[in-house]
């Protein structure tokens, strides 16, 4: 079992909403807008940590909102 830290919980926490959001308009995925924008090896997911670790939770906040 790994352990998190308080930075990881509060990404995987935003990350999900933004995964619940997508479903919840557009029923897709993450994993889906990846694919459907021609985006793989998971392009979405590595912008998104570089925003994490430039910004904080509040600038990847922002850029998914």
């Amino acid at each position: 079992m790994s352990v998190l830290t308080v930075n990881e919980k509060i990404k995987n926490k935003i990350l999900n909403e933004l995964n619940q959001d997508l479903y919840r308009h557009f029923d897709m995925t993450l994993f889906d807008a990846n694919y459907i924008f021609g985006l793989y090896d998971g392009h979405i997911n590595k912008v998104m940590d570089r925003v994490f670790e430039k910004y904080g939770p509040t600038g990847l906040r922002k850029e998914i909102k």
